[in-house]
């Protein structure tokens, strides 16, 4: 991923790494909950506006990050980047909204 340079397949891997991610926690449930929300996460890829050049860039240090704390098999490790990957897609958005931080809290449980 950290060489693409088109959005489509960018997208594309950021659903696949998400699915699979989702798929190794062995939840009905869960993968469920991932399935009904997944389709609006691609969807808001495309009506949001995104500048395309700069969502590829940033995209493969996200992942990397998400990827080395999976490895770590910290459940600890894990749960922490996966809140700090959320919360982080959280402020992009908030950002490009020009909202406040402080409209949304950002510190409380994740689990």
């Amino acid at each position: 991923m950290e060489n693409l340079d088109n959005y489509e397949e960018v997208v594309n891997y950021d659903h696949r790494l998400h699915r699979i991610i989702v798929e190794k926690a062995s939840s009905e449930r869960l993968m469920k909950l991932w399935s009904d929300l997944d389709y609006g996460s691609i969807i808001s890829c495309y009506i949001y506006g995104f500048d395309e050049t700069d969502t590829v860039k940033r995209q493969y240090k996200i992942h990397r990050e998400l990827v080395d704390a999976l490895e770590t098999k910290n459940v600890e490790t894990i749960c922490d980047a996966i809140h700090r990957h959320y919360m982080n897609s959280v402020r992009h958005f908030m950002q490009q909204e020009g909202l406040p931080e402080d409209t949304f809290n950002m510190s409380g449980p994740f689990i």
